[in-house]
């Protein structure tokens, strides 16, 4: 009796302890099926940045409405590049109107496959930031 006493208390505390620690690994998984800002290598456009740069201009269209109002700037865009590089959940983060941010999420959207993200050696989905700029 007197031995029941005196550990029972420690087991509940062991147990309590044990729960909170599978509760953690829990949210780690779960976070582990999210997007990451960051990886060990980043995603890459295939054949690099240049060639990135190279497919925006050749398929971008400069929105008719946009030329009238004389608009230019940067339209900001946040996507995630998926564990098989494919392009997915496109924003706008910063828009500057007249069909230029639907012209920039369009050209996005037919990008070919990216190289994904790795951590650990792993692929990974990672959040990724692109200005796409519109100059007259």
């Amino acid at each position: 009796m007197k031995f029941l006493k005196l550990y029972f208390p420690l087991i509940l505390i062991c147990l309590f302890v044990q729960a909170a620690c599978s509760q953690n690994e829990k949210s780690v998984i779960d976070a582990t099926e999210k997007s990451f800002q960051f990886a060990e290598q980043m995603p890459e456009f295939p054949d690099g940045q240049a060639a990135m740069m190279k497919f925006i201009q050749n398929n971008l269209k400069y929105p008719e409405e946009a030329r009238k109002a004389n608009t230019q700037g940067s339209v900001v865009l946040q996507f995630v590049v998926t564990e098989t590089g494919k392009i997915a959940d496109i924003k706008v983060a910063r828009g500057i109107g007249h069909g230029c941010d639907e012209e920039a999420v369009r050209v996005v959207s037919i990008m070919p496959a990216w190289r994904p993200g790795k951590l650990n050696q792993k692929n990974i989905p990672v959040n990724f930031t692109l200005p796409i700029k519109f100059r007259l």
